[in-house]
């Protein structure tokens, strides 16, 4: 079927609408394209509304690497835990992001391609908000800590689940290629799976006797609870309006397992604060799609990377002793 829709579409993009079919088809598949956003950029920017069609050599030479991914990607490696771990990271004004591999034959194997993964929960505050909300759609990025936190009611249903989680992650960010979530029947309704089947994510289920599998939704409960705590009072009903100054405040201090904010990480940059005002820094920031913002933005995906994979470890040595 693949290579079929490829024959059909692949002997010329004459037209917009046929770079924005092909682009749709490729998205499928972006999990097996490395730096996927920066290799289609070309065919990106001409589906634009204010960018006259000019089909460039750079156009044609991205068309035909996606070309040849859908009909010959690599499937992802199982990791060997006896084998050392690579990590390449890649940045640019287009895509940004690392991946995890190792050594198969002469041969480097993908195994991870961060930035794909996200945890998700519903936390109860346990106080309705005077517009009706109760719960709060707690949503993750895996490799970065960047969260979304989004009100809704107690009595929310599969269908506005999935439509919260669309315009408040899918709509920004694209689709991810896993899921991990606790057994909430909503998780669990068969609207959920197809709809995680329609969007190509695999969905990880943690079972019942062990909910800290979703270790990174549960730690960010705690987090916003303890937030939440200035805002939810037996007179104040209104926290929901309060969300985004939680989100923000957590998105913007240092995360210990990357050693860097979240925000920091996902946007590439340090977003500006009302304490810059008064401790300004001597340095600007590189300014996106510059060589030096790229260099900066992978030294920072090189340093995260880093300390997770020590984080991991003072983990595993942790649990060792108590065994």
């Amino acid at each position: 079927m693949r290579r079929w829709l490829v024959f059909e579409i692949g002997h010329g993009l004459q037209t917009v609408t046929k770079v924005r079919s092909f682009l749709t088809m490729c998205d499928y598949y972006r999990n097996f394209v490395k730096n996927y956003y920066t290799v289609a950029s070309p065919l990106t920017d001409l589906t634009r509304l204010d960018t006259p069609w000019d089909w460039s050599d750079e156009c044609e030479g991205a068309f035909k690497r996606l070309k040849h991914a859908l009909m010959n990607h690599e499937v992802l490696m199982v990791p060997d835990p006896q084998k050392p771990f690579i990590v390449t990271t890649d940045a640019s004004q287009y895509g940004i992001g690392a991946v995890l591999a190792q050594q198969d034959g002469k041969k480097l194997r993908p195994i991870e391609y961060m930035r794909q993964s996200v945890s998700m929960d519903f936390m109860d505050t346990l106080v309705t908000s005077k517009s009706g909300k109760r719960h709060i759609f707690v949503i993750i990025d895996g490799f970065t800590k960047y969260a979304r936190l989004v009100a809704m009611p107690e009595t929310a249903r599969t269908d506005h689940a999935i439509k919260l989680f669309m315009d408040n992650w899918v709509r920004d960010f694209g689709l991810p290629k896993s899921i991990v979530s606790d057994r909430d029947v909503r998780f669990t309704s068969e609207l959920w799976k197809k709809t995680a089947e329609q969007m190509g994510s695999q969905l990880q289920m943690t079972s019942g006797n062990h909910p800290e599998a979703n270790g990174q939704a549960e730690q960010m409960n705690r987090v916003v609870q303890h937030l939440l705590r200035h805002y939810i009072k037996p007179t104040q009903d209104d926290w929901d309006e309060k969300l985004p100054l939680i989100a923000s405040l957590y998105n913007n201090a240092v995360h210990s397992s990357t050693g860097v904010s979240p925000n920091q990480l996902h946007l590439g940059w340090k977003p500006r604060s009302a304490l810059d005002f008064l401790l300004p820094e001597n340095r600007s920031s590189a300014t996106p799609g510059t060589l030096e913002y790229g260099v900066q933005y992978e030294k920072l995906l090189q340093q995260a990377v880093e300390h997770i994979k020590k984080a991991q470890q003072a983990m595993i040595a942790s649990e060792n002793k108590h065994r």
